[in-house]
């Protein structure tokens, strides 16, 4: 396993997360609740947010956005610096920080000075002494439209609520009936309200405010304009006057938010309103504000995304090691720069930089939870990010996950909380039916668990370490298949290409290209998963592929039908070798029949496990058998010897290999009784899903003779000694039946166990066979050594007939042995050799018969049958050298030149005793 730092080892969580206990809900800041406080008004929130001390060291990491807020605001108030912006926006989506940076104000101006040991990241001199600022703290959602004041029941206004919070009901009364009046006051009385104190206003969700104000008082949202104007103008004349309001950013920002606030104006005007009304209204008026504002404000981003990791891990975690972080992002780099299945970027030198800002958390987790979840209201970016990163953290030190980085294939998709918050606030309830198909709802060891597609193939194709790199892989394409399944902005954001899922993935001892063979299984064997033509991108469908018609179809398919099936493939696969019987599906000795018409190529059955391998050749399964040297075994690798022992990895990987192929058979069986009967499976024959499965069928059957080829890669056969011997095929033997059938003749051509034709010419093969032939006698039948070549285990065979003529002759003209018919007794037999003083080859025309005998050459010559003499005549062999002299030498030289004729003879003579023609 790859040597990483876990973080288990470098990182420590909250105590009450590991026990269960902590509620993220503690981290929903609300404005209201913290002004009640110090009020001296109950509360229900948690002391995390109106305890200063806690706030600030427990629930606070300084972000540059919140540290720019907090001393524009402290500058202007404690220092009179008209520097210092007198308006400040804060923009976020919500759960952004925005409510956050305002409590913070609130506790900085209440306890200035005393929290100098708490807020070390704040100049000390910029603190105020405690109770020194004024501050209104109004949340547009809360705000009163009508209050009741002694009583009476009056119109509530914003600048109203200002003036009652900084100077009591005594000045609210004072300042009638401009605080009751919908028309914005003037500079008087912001000089009543505000005096020379310095003084913060923090107004939170200003658009929600001025939405209902429109609703139930049509016309009035323009002097609040007005007001909010004015207010502005006045604080830029007013050194120690401050003012930060909050507006939501972007387009898709209130969603859920814009229901909740249809409901609140329906329950104050009491009349129906439209969803749509209201959500034109707040985007428009968000508009209006905005463009306001940014006449005379400053806006700040509470949180950028590049410090929400950080602000995660100040929540989640007591203490995190972050040494650690500098090596664990130079292993995750190093291990992407040599991987071609991720994004380029993620191999610079930037992203390893990337990687240590967000230790302990991948980058790709916060993105995910940040840039596509955070869009949908009900997740509420920072406190949907908490809840699940929560539960994630739970699992991962419950189950002791030995892990580098926490990464979003790490959620945990068993609990049933994680899945609620997930599918739940995402309204993707529907997508539960593809995580308990395809991913796995329970653990793979739960008692009556079913496995999921992804757990099937972390079984049959397991990662070396044991990760289960398909349930992983297929868990982040569903994450990212949570948000943006309609719509143009959509597009950008829903689903997840082959690159970004191995860079989502993958880590130190999980590299990127498991996570790319995984995808590519998944695609094939999964029911929900698609990949859209165009962007490339592996995304969760609503709607099953063809795996899942099929799966059904496979329930119906019983296992003797796939074993049937498979036999009935390897029968047609394996090939007819010229010259052999084949005999497919051999499961015992019987099997083979014991005949000594051809060599019979025996090929095993894939379902055997160990086999006898002997008794295939010594017996019929009731006697013994008597054409042994014509038994061969083509055996699969699913089968081993009695003799053999294989590692156990080794047998795991066979059986994974029959079972895949077994797998891909039913579901090709299951794929023709669809086609056979569309209908039946809710298809149509002329629709694509059925053409997908006829293309399915098609593929299917290439893959499966492939596969059953591919099985059947090694020969037994009797080896030169009589022993069995072993020899694997070559590689890429079983690619087609034509490659088997030539690597087997190959295999026993080269080893010397098929004798052919061009073979028998040689010299190697005409003394290998007298070493046969000549073991225990110097002369004996054709007729027995036709028999041994047929049982005798050490000798090869021949399929070809034209083999053992072509030998016998090829010995004789070697000088090897000779070869004759039995005479009768007494008679020196026609002898057809070639020997250094006999040349008596055998005539073309003639066919070897059986009842002939082969003799070795050296028993001719202790024999005497040299010289050859034609028995019907008896001439020496000088006379006939005389003969053949008169006939080529003229007479007159013979009588001329006695002594040349002389020397002719002698050399005649010597040319003959050497076997040459005279």
């Amino acid at each position: 396993m790859e040597n990483f730092l876990s973080i288990l080892q470098t990182c420590q969580p909250r105590s009450d997360i590991l026990t269960s206990e902590f509620n993220p809900e503690i981290f929903t800041a609300n404005l209201g609740e913290v002004v009640r406080f110090y009020k001296g008004e109950k509360t229900s929130t948690s002391d995390i947010y109106t305890d200063a001390e806690k706030f600030f060291t427990d629930a606070t990491y300084p972000t540059q956005g919140l540290l720019n807020l907090f001393r524009n605001v402290l500058r202007r108030v404690t220092k009179n610096d008209g520097t210092a912006p007198g308006t400040t926006r804060l923009e976020s989506g919500f759960g952004g920080g925005k409510t956050h940076g305002l409590i913070g104000i609130v506790h900085l101006i209440k306890h200035g000075t005393k929290l100098k040991h708490f807020v070390s990241f704040i100049e000390p001199d910029l603190l105020p002494s405690p109770d020194t600022v004024r501050f209104a703290g109004i949340v547009g959602t809360e705000l009163d439209l009508h209050k009741t004041i002694g009583k009476k029941t009056k119109t509530h206004t914003l600048w109203g609520e200002i003036a009652l919070q900084l100077g009591g009901h005594q000045l609210y009364e004072e300042l009638e009936p401009e605080v009751s009046s919908l028309s914005a006051p003037g500079k008087q009385f912001f000089d009543k309200v505000f005096g020379n104190q310095p003084c913060v206003i923090l107004i939170d969700e200003l658009a929600q405010y001025a939405t209902r104000l429109k609703f139930d008082h049509p016309g009035a949202e323009q002097q609040l304009s007005a007001f909010l104007l004015a207010l502005m103008g006045y604080s830029a004349s007013r050194n120690n006057l401050s003012i930060v309001i909050t507006l939501a950013g972007g387009s898709d920002i209130f969603g859920t938010e814009t229901e909740r606030l249809r409901e609140t104006i329906e329950n104050e005007g009491g009349k129906t309103v439209q969803i749509n009304e209201v959500d034109q209204e707040i985007r428009q008026l968000a508009q209006d504000l905005r463009t306001i504002s940014a006449r005379q404000e400053q806006a700040i981003t509470p949180v950028t995304p590049d410090e929400l990791p950080r602000i995660m891990a100040k929540r989640l975690f007591e203490n995190i090691d972050y040494l650690a972080a500098e090596q664990t992002a130079f292993q995750y780099v190093e291990m992407y720069s040599k991987s071609s299945e991720v994004p380029g970027f993620s191999k610079e030198l930037r992203y390893q930089k990337i990687i240590e800002k967000h230790y302990p958390f991948h980058p790709t987790l916060i993105d995910l939870l940040d840039r596509k979840l955070s869009i949908i209201p009900t997740f509420q970016r920072t406190r949907g990010l908490l809840r699940v990163l929560t539960l994630t953290i739970r699992t991962i030190w419950e189950k002791q996950l030995d892990i580098p980085l926490i990464h979003s294939c790490h959620i945990d998709l068993y609990d049933s909380k994680t899945v609620d918050e997930l599918f739940g606030r995402t309204d993707t309830s529907e997508l539960k039916t593809v995580l308990s198909a395809d991913i796995g709802s329970c653990a793979p060891d739960s008692q009556n668990s079913r496995l999921s597609r992804a757990q099937q193939l972390d079984r049959e194709k397991p990662h070396p370490h044991g990760y289960p790199v398909h349930e992983w892989t297929w868990k982040v394409v569903l994450l990212h298949s949570l948000v943006g399944r309609s719509g143009e902005h959509g597009k950008s954001i829903f689903g997840i290409s082959k690159e970004e899922a191995a860079l989502e993935v993958s880590f130190p001892g999980l590299e990127p290209v498991f996570v790319a063979r995984a995808l590519d299984s998944l695609e094939e064997q999964a029911f929900y998963l698609k990949k859209d033509p165009k962007t490339g991108k592996f995304f969760a469908s609503l709607e099953p592929t063809i795996n899942k018609i099929i799966a059904e179809a496979e329930k119906e398919i019983i296992e003797n039908r796939v074993n049937s099936v498979l036999a009935g493939i390897t029968h047609e696969i394996i090939p007819e070798i010229e010259g052999f019987e084949t005999i497919v599906g051999v499961i015992k000795p019987a099997d083979i029949p014991d005949r000594a018409d051809k060599p019979k190529l025996a090929v095993l059955d894939i379902n055997l496990k160990k086999v006898p391998v002997k008794d295939f050749f010594t017996s019929t399964g009731e006697k013994a058998r008597i054409y042994q040297n014509l038994v061969f075994l083509l055996v699969p690798r699913t089968v081993e010897s009695e003799k053999e022992t294989r590692k156990k990895f080794v047998q795991e990987n066979i059986s994974r290999h029959v079972n895949y192929l077994k797998k891909i058979t039913r579901s090709n069986l299951a794929c023709k009784r669809i086609l056979n009967n569309p209908e039946r499976y809710g298809l149509k024959r002329a629709s694509k899903p059925y053409e997908e499965i006829q293309q399915t069928y098609r593929e299917n059957e290439s893959v499966i003779k492939r596969e059953i080829l591919s099985l059947y890669d090694s020969l037994w056969y009797p080896g030169e000694n009589g022993e069995l011997i072993k020899r694997e095929l070559g590689k890429g033997a079983g690619e087609t039946p034509e490659t088997l059938a030539t690597e087997i003749k190959r295999t026993l051509t080269d080893n010397g166990k098929l004798l052919t034709t061009d073979f028998a010419k040689t010299r190697e093969a005409v003394y290998s066979m007298a070493r046969l032939f000549f073991r225990q006698h110097e002369d004996l039948s054709l007729k027995k050594i036709k028999q041994a070549f047929l049982c005798q285990r050490g000798w090869p065979i021949c399929v070809d007939e034209n083999a053992l003529d072509t030998l016998l002759r090829a010995g004789i003209k070697q000088g090897v042995w000779g070869i004759y018919k039995e005479q009768m007794i007494g008679l020196i037999p026609n002898v057809y050799v070639c020997l250094e003083n006999c040349d008596n080859p055998l005539p073309d025309n003639i066919r070897i018969p059986d009842d002939w005998r082969i003799i070795k050459a050296q028993a001719i010559v202790e024999r005497g049958w040299f010289p050859i003499v034609d028995p019907r005549k008896k001439v020496s062999p000088i006379e006939v050298l005389r003969e053949e002299l008169q006939e080529s030498v003229p007479r007159k030289l013979i009588l001329d030149e006695p002594e040349g004729v002389i020397e002719i003879l002698a050399n005649l003579g010597s040319l003959y005793r050497r076997g040459a023609k005279s």
